[in-house]
């Protein structure tokens, strides 16, 4: 599928949160963006939650390198027109218009 917006979500060992986060963010936009998850080397077998429950592409650290490092990693991934970036403790709420591309 091709999406226009790509959300990138920052994270590092805290799946719930990340868990939270996702399901906010499914609730506003469903299916019509794409997620990328930049984790900093959480443990891999913490990540199997999030895989087994969302459809996300996740750009992993083999080693726990920093923020920037974290970051500039995913963005080479991404090939949609827009990105979102945000932390994995970022909720929106229902109703939040999403037309502000």
């Amino acid at each position: 599928m091709n999406f226009d917006l790509t959300i990138l979500i920052v994270h590092y060992n805290r799946i719930n949160c990340l868990l939270k986060s996702l399901g906010s963010l499914h609730t506003v936009f469903g299916d019509t963006v794409e997620y990328l998850i930049a984790d900093d080397c959480t443990p891999e077998h913490k990540l199997n939650s999030i895989v087994n429950n969302y459809n996300v592409n996740i750009s992993r650290l083999s080693c726990n390198s920093g923020l920037g490092a974290n970051i500039n990693n995913a963005i080479k991934q991404i090939k949609t027109k827009y990105v979102l970036q945000i932390q994995d403790d970022h909720y929106l709420k229902k109703g939040v218009d999403n037309n502000f591309i």
